[in-house]
């Protein structure tokens, strides 16, 4: 299973485009990954989804027919360009003149084998709350005794029974003990 993944992912093509990244660039609404792999297919390049990111199109197109198939798949459902910034990514992608034909026709090898035989690509969790834990924190002062005793101990040396009153009556439980083993 995990083979037949491999074999379809192109090798020879390290960088992908992710197609909700793609959409958010023109600001259109997000497409189909067969709308997507189709459109590249039926201009002659090669494509392939990616064991990194389940959205991910890895292609050798370069990148000026990726973006003519944005301005494309935009004119098949538009944005409202009042609402672009003028020179923003969206506005700039949007007003140049395309040099490629895009077709979005569904192409029969668009979907992959993998795909069509429904394998999984990406695994879910096998339970509840499986893998990584959350960083450990450290307790709280009334969970340790020692802690709680120790608290403010150099404040007490320094200060005697002025600063005792002052740690809101913690220390002085400790201070009573100390000068009762004192007079033992």
């Amino acid at each position: 299973m995990q083979l037949s993944f491999q074999g379809e992912e192109l090798e020879d093509v390290p960088f992908y485009y992710t197609q909700d990244r793609l959409c958010s660039l023109v600001r259109a609404a997000s497409a189909k990954l067969l709308d997507f792999r189709s459109a590249i297919l039926n201009a002659g390049y090669r494509v392939s989804l990616s064991h990194a990111n389940k959205l991910a199109i890895k292609t050798d197109a370069p990148t000026e027919f990726i973006f003519d198939m944005m301005h494309a798949w935009e004119k098949k459902n538009p944005v409202n360009m009042e609402k672009l910034p003028k020179g923003s990514v969206a506005w700039t992608l949007l007003h140049r003149v395309p040099k490629h034909e895009v077709s979005f026709e569904l192409h029969p090898d668009a979907n992959p084998e993998s795909r069509a035989r429904q394998l999984k690509r990406f695994q879910q969790n096998p339970e509840k709350n499986w893998g990584p834990k959350a960083r450990s924190t450290a307790g709280s002062f009334e969970d340790d005794a020692k802690r709680v005793r120790n608290q403010g101990r150099k404040r007490r040396k320094k200060g005697g029974a002025e600063t005792e009153a002052d740690d809101g009556g913690e220390g002085s439980e400790s201070a009573e003990k100390k000068s009762k083993d004192d007079q033992s």
